[in-house]
Parts: structure tokens; C-alpha cells; sequence
């Protein structure tokens, strides 16, 4: 049987990019171009059909990778902080429900509550690594407007506790009920893509003199096609609100925008840079040969 060592070390045996653990996710990074516009600040969609490197460059410009890799200098705060966030991960739970209001309701609480447990992830492990000022007993305060915990003190392993036990509650009940109903939960679901992520993301450039006016965050949106067309309508809504302190990027495969507009019913592409193709520097032969001679 194959193992996963055997798959890394050899180029012709299948081996998603999802499924590379972070330790090994530098090492098949080549530095070149055709990544470089990712690295600018505003909000993209980053196109490419599978194996164009949509999930290896979204990976490797993750927080805690571009750390291994020596990309962020410890004693200055870098240009932004990469949070990857995977869509795909139980989306075939989703898919099954009727886009009703209260499914809308029940994924945008989700969402909040998948991208909070990774930006807590990161602001733990950089007070962890005491750069840039950010201490560990300040960041809770950060993550806990009353909408969405139980008390108003908690501390930060409590904290990171109870946003993953909201999070798994509301995909156990979507799982199991036929039609789910807000009323029937018996969590709350009080929190806006409008303004939770939003307001976290500006709490904590705000607060911490190392990154003020220097760092913004990435939300890195890999497998935006593997939702539906309603999900998406949510995660456009983070696109279109203008922020200065945080940006979004969106992996997809080629045709994987399935709507364009906000919960609102507003258009998302007026608030994008632009379109990153992966599949135009796949297919420049002589670019492509570039790459595959750096790796």
C-alpha cells in the first residue's frame, strides 16, 4: 500500500494538494511570478484548473508558512498576514439542504465562526512567538463581542474551545435535520458576515502598535467552487464591504463563479483588483519550463 511519503517523493503518483502536510508545503514551492500578484494587497479571484497551483500558493502564503519559510522577518511586522481557509470542507453537507433564509443564516454564522478559529490560531501562535507586541492574555478580548460567546471573560484556550463547539453544532444539526429551521437550534446565531470578521480583523490591527498601519490580513478562499451559488453570495458579501484592514483571496477553477452578487444582491466585481490566470502561465511553455527547473 502507498504511503503518503511515497506519494511526496514521487512526482507521478497522485496527491491533492490539500492533503500536503504544512512541514512539506515549502518545500514544493517554486519563488516565481506567476504568484507574485497574489502578494498584492486587494481582493482577486485566483484562477486556475486543478494542478495550476491554487492550493499550493494559498497554502504557502498562510501565516504560519510563509513563517517556515523565512518569508516573515520576525522583527518587523510583514505586509499582511495570510489566513487559509479551505471551503470545500463539508460542503457536500451543504449542497444537500434547500437554500432556504435560514440555511443562509446557519452558513454565514458557520463561515464566521471557521475563518475566527483561524485568524485565533494565528494570533495565538504570534504571541506565542512574542512578535510584534501581541500578547496572549489581550487577544480574547479581541474575539468576543456578547453576540457570539456565552460570558463576556474567557480566556484564550476557553475561547479557542467554545467557537469550535459552535462550530460543530451547527453542522451536526445541518447534517441530521431534514429542514433545518433557526427556531429548532439550540445555539444562538447571532453573528453578521457584515460585521463579525469585519470588526475582529480591525480590533486587532488597531490594537497592536507592531502591525497599526502596517499589516493587513488575507483571507485566502481556496475551493470557492466547490460551493453553491447561494454560499457564494455570502462569502461575495466579505469582498464587496471595503476594509482597510483586511483583504480577500479566491481560489477557483475555471467557470467556478457561480454568482457574482452579495447577500444584498450587489455585484462583487466592482470591489475586485482583478483575476490572477494560473492557467496562462501553465500554458507558456517556456514560463512553465522555468518552473519546473526552479522546483
Amino acid at each position: 500500500m502507498l504511503t503518503y511519503e511515497d506519494r511526496l517523493k514521487n512526482p507521478f503518483l497522485p496527491l491533492r494538494a490539500d492533503n500536503i502536510r504544512d512541514e512539506d508545503i515549502i518545500k514544493f514551492f517554486a519563488n516565481h511570478t506567476k504568484c507574485a500578484p497574489i502578494e498584492n494587497r486587494g481582493n482577486q479571484i485566483v484562477i486556475g484548473s486543478s494542478g495550476t497551483g491554487k492550493t499550493i500558493a494559498f497554502r504557502y502564503f498562510s501565516f504560519q508558512n510563509q513563517l517556515k519559510a523565512g518569508e516573515i522577518d520576525v522583527s518587523y511586522a510583514p505586509p499582511f498576514i495570510g489566513i487559509y481557509i479551505p471551503l470545500g470542507k463539508e460542503s457536500d453537507i451543504w449542497k444537500r439542504k434547500i437554500p432556504t433564509e435560514d440555511i443562509f443564516k446557519f452558513y454565514e454564522n458557520f463561515l464566521n465562526l471557521e475563518i475566527a478559529i483561524e485568524l485565533l490560531n494565528v494570533m495565538a501562535h504570534i504571541s506565542d512567538q512574542n512578535m510584534w507586541g501581541v500578547t496572549f492574555e489581550e487577544i480574547p478580548n479581541l474575539f468576543q463581542p456578547s453576540i457570539i460567546l456565552s460570558r463576556n471573560s474567557i480566556g484564550l484556550i476557553e475561547l479557542r474551545k467554545e467557537l469550535r463547539e459552535k462550530r460543530a453544532s451547527i453542522i451536526n444539526f445541518i447534517d441530521r435535520a431534514k429542514e433545518p429551521t433557526v427556531n429548532e437550534f439550540p445555539g444562538t446565531l447571532n453573528t453578521s458576515i457584515n460585521t463579525y470578521i469585519p470588526q475582529i480583523c480591525e480590533n486587532i490591527i488597531l490594537k497592536f502598535d507592531g502591525v497599526k498601519n502596517r499589516t493587513v490580513f488575507y483571507l485566502l478562499f481556496d475551493q470557492y467552487d466547490e460551493l453553491s451559488s447561494w454560499q457564494q453570495k455570502i462569502v461575495n458579501t466579505l469582498i464587496r464591504r471595503p476594509s482597510d484592514f483586511y483583504y480577500v483571496k479566491l481560489g477557483c477553477r475555471p467557470f467556478g463563479v457561480y454568482d457574482e452578487t452579495t447577500i444584498s444582491g450587489r455585484s462583487m466585481r466592482e470591489s475586485l483588483e482583478g483575476v490572477v490566470d494560473l492557467q496562462y502561465y501553465r500554458n507558456e511553455s517556456e514560463v512553465f519550463k522555468n518552473v519546473v527547473l526552479e522546483i
